[in-house]
Parts: C-alpha cells; structure tokens; sequence
C-alpha cells in the first residue's frame, strides 16, 4: 500500500545527492515536458503577437535619450545599467527607433532564458514533472505582464538569468566554473541593482558551504568594482521613516505571495502556510534544506529589505505590488522549493496540484497583457503627435521644455540630438497612425507657438507668383518655408484657421480677415516636409507671394 504523497513503486526512485536524472513514469515525465515546451512556445507567440504596433514607453526614452553620447556609467534610475543601455544603444545606432519590434523581441527572449535556464539546470537533479511545472510557473507568472512586453525590462532580467547560471556552476566546484560564474555575476551587477541580490544569493550560499577564502576571492572583482560606481555615483534616495520602510516590506511580501492564487491577497496567507510546511518537512525528513535553499530565501528577504529602503519613499511610483517586483520574488521562492524536492520522486497528483496553481496564474496573466497592452497604445496615441511636432519644429522649440514622455525628464534638445543621431520614429508616419484625433491637434497649437505663425496685417496688395485662388474642402496646402497673401471678399469677418497635423475641420484660428483687408502668412521652413493646410472659409482667398 502506498502512503499518500509517497512515489508508488513503479516510479524510480533516485539518489539524493542528485547524480541521477529524477524521473515518475516514463509516459508522465514525456507529457510534462512537451506541456513545458508547448506552455514556452505558446507564451512566447502570444507575447509577441501582443506586442504588435508596440511603442518605446515611459523610461525607454530616457534610455534612448540620455545615453546617446554613451554615457554608460551614468546611473538609469538609480542603477547601474550598463548592459541593457548598451544593448538599447546598439539598437538603436543599428535599426533605429522607427519600430520597437527589436526591442521588444529581444525582451520576450531573455525573459523567456529565465524558465529554460531553470528547467535546463535541474533537470537531473529534481523530478523532471516538478520541473516542467517550474519552468512553467515562472513563465506564467502572474506577475510577469511587465518583464515580458517591456524590453527594457531585461535589466531585471538578465540578472535573473545570470543568477541562475552561477547557481548551476559554483554547483561544479572547479576554479574554471567559478571563474565563469563571476563573469555572470558581473553581467548581473553592470544591469541594475538587482545583481546585488545575486551577487548576496551567490556570495551567501559559498558561505554556508564553508568554502575556502580563495574562492570567495574569485568572486570579490565584480562586487569591490560595483561598490566603488555606488560610492562615487549613485543617486540619493527620497527619505522615509522606519515606519514606512517596515510598511512597505510588509505589504510587498504579501504582493508576492498572493502573486500564487492570481493576486488574491487573501490567499497570500495560504501560500505563507503552504510554504512553510514544505520547508519543515524538506529539513525534518527530507534533508534537502541545505546552503542553496537557505541563500535563496535569504535572497527573496533581501530584495525586499532593499526594494523598501530604496522605494519606500516613493511609493506613488513604485507600489508594493509593482510586476516586477512580484515577479522576481515569485522566482527566488519557486527555486528554493525546487531545490528542496531534489532527489524526491513524487505521486502523479503533486505536479497536478501545482501545475493548477500555475493555470491559474496564467489566467491572470493573459489578463494582465491585454492591460498592458491598452497602456502602451494609449501612451502611443498620445505621445507621438508631440514628438513629431517637436521635430517639425526644430530650432524654432525652446530646447529646455521637458516633454511629456515620462517622469525622468527628458528636455526637447535630448530628444532631437537622438533623432540627429538615430533617425525619427515619427515623421514619415500616415496621420491616421500619428496619433488620437485631439493629440494632434494639441501638436499643431504646439507647433503654431513654437514657430509663432499668425497672419500678419498686409499694407497692400502683393504680386502673387501662384495663385489666386479659392480655399476648397477639405482646404489648400501650404509648403513650409513660404510665403502667402490672404484676403476674403466677404461682406463678414473669417476666420482664418491652419492645420498640420489635425484632422478637417480642426484647425486652429492664426488670425482674422476683415472685408477689403490683405494679410500674409509666412511659414518658417522646419524640420517637416508635410505641409500646413489652410482650412476653407467663406470667400477666402490665397496666393503664394515672394
């Protein structure tokens, strides 16, 4: 008879010390692993499909902007980001910013690293059913929406990866293993702050392990090189009491435990209670609570020790239950509980049970990505009508203005001197995919200020080189660069109203037509080849004019 919970017999059972593959039945472990596969595959086109039509958001442009001259020590947000700056950079200078297909492909791909580095470095270690459902636990996470879409996001990222690759190599115990693991670790601490949190999950692991000295000192490089950036450039944090900071720690640890029952919170209790009668019965009975398990836990502690330092006295822009910060403390835990069933060959309904958890973090997922995907689009409708008449107007733009594109303030001069460099995201675009009917039209007020175009009061009658002729629907273009005589034959006051970017009929008034008066309009040449359109009033006439 078989005790519940217990591997039947005709599971294998293996080693402890993990030198054999762990494996249920031959037929189970198959399906786990094209379900992992499958579940990997889908999210990746179903990632990508999201992010169609997808536009640098919010920080992205303070990357693309402040960088430009390369300038990669200079702290992103507080961190050091070297690695995904440099990888912006390069793309930009390569392919421009017209499209943020390679961006965001480039983010899809590093996220997805995270759960094959998982699943491809346990895979003889732990159960390979448990795996699978790993692999697919972080994959899914309710919690990933941001570190999936947003490409900049593989500053947190990548250091995850490298997490995961060291833990596998200082696994090797052997100098050339550990040498490989500093240079991730390296890669981990040159791409944000949270390299920090493995550069202590490495460091603390090595010992409790009780390692020689010399090798703690393989892995000191990196770190003493960090601490030196930090000393001399990091950036101030906003103050907040002890209170706050215990506050936000809280809070943020049930952020991440409700992350598990679809953000529940609620259930955050549950998973609290789950979580530690695995971790008793793994150090009562099964002995697998060692170093790793310990480090890894630590770890989640100290990311959110440090997140709530460092954030909590700004909480408007980074709440406690921000994605990525779910997210990255979803992952420690999933590691450490794997590690803790190592060498455990489980009954068939222990990776059902949990891959249920893992549907229903999906579930909230797909939610979250079509959330996700409504803000970017917005912010898109939004942004790029200002974007591009900032560039129409060039040198006309008072280059100290901060435009509005995210909280680190990006200024017009920034934003033109990276069209200088990269090209323009915008300019060449059709006006039904600039932007939102009323964006646009707050664009042509912009631009008509920046370039002060009014119709000036003409003290006669000018010769016409083109022209005259009548303003018929939807209006007459104007070319940029010239000059124009107006005048109406009407018995009444007109209007006389100019568009560039906005829809018919959405003009903006420039000036007003009294019967028997001239005026003429002259349009600064700019940084646009689209022309003005001088929208129809009655009897109004126009001609072009030396």
């Amino acid at each position: 008879m078989t005790a519940p919970g217990a591997a039947r017999s005709s599971d294998q059972a293996v080693a402890t010390d993990g030198s054999t593959p762990v494996i249920g039945r031959a037929g189970e472990v198959s399906a786990y692993r094209v379900a992992c596969v499958l579940g990997l595959v889908a999210l990746a086109v179903l990632a990508w499909w999201t992010q169609r039509g997808f536009w640098f958001v919010a920080d992205e442009w303070d990357v693309l902007a402040h960088y430009v001259d390369g300038s990669l020590l200079t702290p992103y947000n507080g961190h050091l980001s070297v690695v995904p700056v440099a990888v912006y950079q390069a793309l930009a200078h390569t392919v421009g910013i017209s499209s943020y297909r390679p961006y965001g492909t480039i983010g899809i791909v590093v996220f997805l690293a995270i759960p094959v580095a998982l699943a491809l470095t346990h895979r003889r270690i732990v159960d390979a059913r448990l795996v699978g459902v790993a692999a697919l636990g972080v994959a899914w996470s309710w919690g990933a929406q941001t570190n999936l879409l947003y490409g900049f996001l593989i500053n947190f990222d990548i250091p995850i990866v490298m997490l995961v690759v060291a833990w596998w190599l200082i696994r090797r115990d052997r100098l050339s293993a550990d040498l490989w693991a500093t240079a991730a670790l390296t890669v981990a601490l040159a791409s944000s702050s949270v390299g920090v949190v493995v550069a202590f999950a490495v460091g603390l692991e090595l010992v409790l392990r009780r390692v020689p000295v010399r090798r703690l000192v393989t892995f000191a490089p990196p770190v003493i090189a960090w601490a030196v950036w930090w000393l001399f450039r990091h950036e101030a944090t906003k103050p907040a009491t002890l209170g706050a900071k215990a506050s936000y720690a809280w809070h943020m640890t049930v952020a991440i435990l409700a992350g598990f029952t679809a953000g529940w919170r609620p259930g955050a209790a549950l998973v609290a209670v789950a979580l530690i009668v695995i971790l008793v019965v793994a150090h009562r009975r099964w002995r697998t609570v060692d170093a790793h398990v310990v480090a890894a836990l630590a770890a989640a502690v100290a990311f959110v020790a440090l997140t709530a330092y460092s954030r909590a006295g700004d909480l408007a822009l980074n709440p406690t239950d921000s994605p990525r910060y779910v997210f990255l403390g979803q992952f420690l835990l999933i590691a450490a509980l794997l590690w803790c069933v190592r060498g455990r060959a489980v009954a068939s309904g222990v990776p059902v049970a949990a891959m249920a958890v893992v549907v229903l973090g999906a579930v909230g997922l797909v939610g979250h990505l079509d959330a996700h995907r409504d803000f970017v689009l917005d912010y898109q409708q939004r942004t790029r009508p200002v974007l591009a008449a900032t560039e129409a107007a060039g040198a006309h733009a008072d280059g100290a203005r901060i435009l509005p594109l995210n909280l680190i303030p990006v200024t017009v001069e920034q934003y033109l001197r990276l069209v200088d460099e990269v090209g323009s995201p915008v300019l060449d675009l059709p006006l039904d995919e600039l932007g939102s009917r009323s964006a646009r039209r707050q664009a042509d007020a912009l631009l008509l200020a920046d370039e002060s175009v009014t119709l000036q009061a003409s003290p006669g009658t000018r010769r016409c080189v083109a022209g005259p002729g009548p303003v018929p629907p939807p209006g007459t273009k104007l070319e940029p660069g010239d000059r124009y005589q107006i005048w109406t034959s009407s018995a009444k006051t007109v209007d006389v109203r100019l568009r560039r970017f906005a829809d018919a009929g959405d003009g903006h008034a420039i000036g007003s037509m009294h019967p028997a008066e001239r005026g003429v309009l002259a349009l600064p040449a700019d940084g646009s080849e689209r022309p003005w359109t001088l929208e129809p009033a009655p009897s109004l006439q126009v001609c072009r004019i030396d």
